[in-house]
């Protein structure tokens, strides 16, 4: 053992005179090696599986999707054939019980697939086709039986405009049965989230190519869509809700977007951070809070994670440590157990990351204790997380430093001292 490391016999007075450093560590989702140098994270199961992609900042290879499990280790999942290794795959939203949602497409062929899977083994998943006479779906929520998204309904046309023009908002049950869920008279509709009761929320448009989406509620697979009011009647999405039926998304108040909450068909404005004008809420847990972004204005290239909880929003970046240059820009994704899956900014790349708020909780049990530390000792002998020998993921260094040392022991003792996990 390092003799840096304080005295085993110190930590009774240890435990009673150090505060908690940080309120959250942060665990990366590493990009899968040259050309892949980043990584983005978009939602995370009950038991810490979070879902997400690597992609090439200069765009040579298209995004793979990634799951990276809670104690650290990093699945992919593949492309469609015939075209490996020159598809891409994305992965979207996980349902509480690792149900993925995404989309594999073959750069080839022009064309992309809804798909799912499990995060058990995410490099078996399934597909599902488009509707006839489509050329492209893709999923973007996911409950424990379905996932919900959009088909297009005519070849020919790619990309946002094809969206725009014929998109359909869909169910996918895990049986491979496809429901076209009713648009009454929209023209385009598309699902972005589902509860563990099959309602889904998404957006719908009353002409091709417009601005003005409204923000939408299918209570049954059969229902005609709810109109969500928008703040101020003029833009809403609908982007998940939860198992009490809440929603969340953006909607328009004047010239700018904010983050909304809808109980009911009532719209709540969330707020910003001070001094902003625009934010949008990506998800929600009804016991945990909301997540998403704050910034300036519609036009600032620059966001800020946020997380929405007791009436106050907080940005995450003042409750985690920012020793390695970490600047989180979204959070995207929350769970039941208050783990947040945000992406951030690591020298000028894009990283995928989960905030969990019981740091020194190394075997996710709920409790920090001899267990804990025992794995702890491990890591702070070896040192260098760049070591091969560290466990994958690094998940003693709590305070992202890229080592685990005599600062890490600080934060561990804290949370040994409280035992159990917020």
């Amino acid at each position: 053992m390092r003799p840096q490391l304080l005295a085993i016999a110190t930590i009774p007075v240890l435990l009673t005179s150090v505060a908690f450093a940080q309120q959250y560590a942060l665990r990366m989702l590493y990009p899968l090696g040259s050309p892949y140098d980043q990584t983005y994270a978009s939602g995370l199961d009950a038991d810490g599986y979070t879902v997400g992609g690597s992609s090439s900042s200069t765009g040579a290879v298209p995004q793979i999707g990634i799951v990276r499990s809670a104690d650290g280790f990093h699945r992919q999942m593949g492309s469609l054939a015939p075209c490996l290794p020159y598809g891409g795959s994305g992965l979207n939203d996980v349902s509480p019980g690792g149900r993925i949602a995404g989309s594999t497409s073959s750069v080839c062929g022009g064309y992309s697939l809804a798909a799912s899977g499990s995060v058990l083994d995410p490099s078996g998943y399934v597909t599902y086709p488009p509707l006839p006479g489509g050329g492209d779906c893709a999923a973007s929520g996911a409950a424990d039986d379905c996932v919900v998204g959009w088909s297009n309904r005519t070849t020919g046309c790619g990309g946002f405009l094809c969206i725009q023009t014929t998109a359909r908002a869909m169910k996918w049950y895990s049986d491979a049965t496809a429901v076209e869920l009713p648009i009454s008279n929209f023209v385009v509709a598309i699902a972005n989230g589902v509860n563990g009761s099959g309602v889904v929320v998404g957006r719908a448009y009353t002409a091709e190519n417009s601005d003005s989406a409204v923000a939408v509620r299918w209570d049954t697979d059969a229902s005609l869509p709810v109109t969500l009011p928008a703040l101020d009647g003029t833009y809403g999405d609908a982007l998940k809700i939860s198992d009490a039926g809440v929603v969340v998304g953006q909607s328009a108040l004047g010239a700018e977007r904010h983050a909304t909450r809808w109980v009911g068909t009532t719209a709540q404005d969330l707020g910003a951070l001070p001094g902003h004008t625009f934010g949008i809420a990506y998800d929600i847990d009804d016991s945990r809070g909301i997540v998403g972004y704050s910034k300036l204005d519609a036009d600032s290239t620059e966001s800020t994670a946020v997380l929405w909880r007791d009436g106050q929003i907080i940005d995450l970046n003042s409750l985690v440590s920012h020793a390695g240059g970490v600047v989180l820009t979204s959070a995207n994704g929350i769970n039941s157990r208050g783990w947040i899956a945000a992406n951030g900014i690591v020298d000028g790349k894009l990283r995928g990351f989960v905030l969990t708020p019981c740091p020194a909780d190394l075997n996710n049990d709920g409790f920090v204790e001899d267990a804990d530390f025992s794995i702890f000792i491990v890591a702070y002998n070896i040192l260098d997380c760049a070591d091969p020998a560290m466990p994958a993921g690094c998940p003693a260094d709590l305070n992202n430093d890229n080592l685990v040392d005599d600062a890490d022991f600080v934060v561990f003792v804290a949370a040994y001292n409280a035992l159990l996990c917020p």
